[in-house]
């Protein structure tokens, strides 16, 4: 019944949010990505005022045919939900909370290829009682309805905090953490499927990680590729960039290369994502958006817009042809 009732508050907060820009309706949206594209290499906000509010959004991941979509928000409290709107009736819903999310702090979801198990991060506790730290949990459906969520393998959570969970292929596990073994502060580590189940967690090595910290890790589908925040390397554009690895024959991992503009800019850029298809790589950046950049007079509506952006940090979903991944390589 809480569970039920915070979901309507956050729907009326999500709608409030939306209604104080301009609005585009769900029945604009059809097709897969919501009928959004976007064949260049300057990143665009994926969609303005449906799924970017002036609510903080980060952590895209579509299912595979791009007719099913899930993402984070901030609330202006902290607390992390996990979002969902899909296709129906070649039609996109207005999104909602997801089942599963609501009572915790529930962020950086992750579907499997298949569609039926969803992996996130959140700080509910094993059984009852407080809020813990941050572990990984995943979720599986059954039908159309999501089932109550497990905790993933204890080789995997530990007493401190994991991040942003993704999946190759063969079903390795990747996600960040701080750990004994790490150079500085969050590090990217892999878990390899063994016989159905996760091996002990495995640092990637200093091609990818430094003693400065690393955070929201994407990997490639066929693990020829890790895209990756950090901060503070030389070089860096903005407060936190966005960088990628590609791996070796031999299997390790490049030494990363950073990103240039417009993928990076002077704000942070981080929480990356590659559609299944390979056709767009989503990611959360903090930058001003366009359309307010390119506002040809300050309109007390706009203003009002970047107000409400700025306070809850603006942080938005943009997306941008996944062709630039393959320019990294040839460089």
């Amino acid at each position: 019944m809480l569970n039920r009732l915070f979901s309507v508050f956050v729907a009326i907060l999500i709608f409030f949010s939306c209604n104080e820009q301009p609005t585009q309706k769900s029945d604009n949206f059809y097709g897969p990505y919501l009928g959004q594209t976007n064949s260049s290499k300057i990143p665009k906000l994926f969609t303005e005022y449906f799924i970017n509010t002036n609510l903080y959004e980060r952590d895209a991941t579509f299912s595979k045919d791009g007719k099913e979509f899930f993402y984070s928000i901030f609330l202006p409290s902290g607390k992390g939900v996990i979002i969902t709107t899909k296709e129906i009736d070649g039609k996109w819903i207005t999104p909602e909370v997801a089942s599963f999310s609501g009572n915790y702090s529930d962020i950086e979801p992750f579907i499997s290829e298949d569609g039926k198990k969803l992996y996130f991060v959140s700080n509910r506790p094993l059984t009852g009682g407080e809020p813990k730290d941050y572990d990984i949990w995943f979720v599986e459906k059954e039908g159309d309805i999501w089932e109550p969520p497990y905790n993933l393998s204890e080789s995997i959570n530990s007493k401190e905090n994991e991040f942003y969970p993704t999946l190759s292929k063969n079903g390795n596990l990747y996600f960040t953490a701080h750990r004994e073994d790490s150079y500085g502060g969050e590090d990217i580590y892999c878990s390899k499927l063994k016989d159905g189940k996760y091996s002990a967690p495995e640092n990637l090595g200093t091609g990818v990680n430094s003693e400065l910290g690393e955070f929201n890790s994407f990997v490639a589908y066929d693990e020829s590729y890790i895209i990756f925040g950090s901060y503070g390397r030389e070089g860096e554009i903005g407060g936190g960039d966005i960088y990628i690895s590609f791996r070796g024959e031999d299997g390790t991992w490049g030494q990363a290369k950073l990103f240039n503009e417009p993928i990076n800019s002077p704000y942070l850029d981080y929480c990356p994502y590659v559609t299944y298809d390979g056709k767009y790589l989503f990611f959360t950046s903090e930058r001003i958006s366009d359309e307010f950049q390119k506002a040809d007079k300050m309109t007390y509506e706009n203003i009002k817009y970047f107000i409400n952006s700025a306070q809850n940090g603006s942080g938005d979903i943009y997306f941008v042809d996944a062709k630039v991944i393959k320019e990294m390589k040839d460089k």
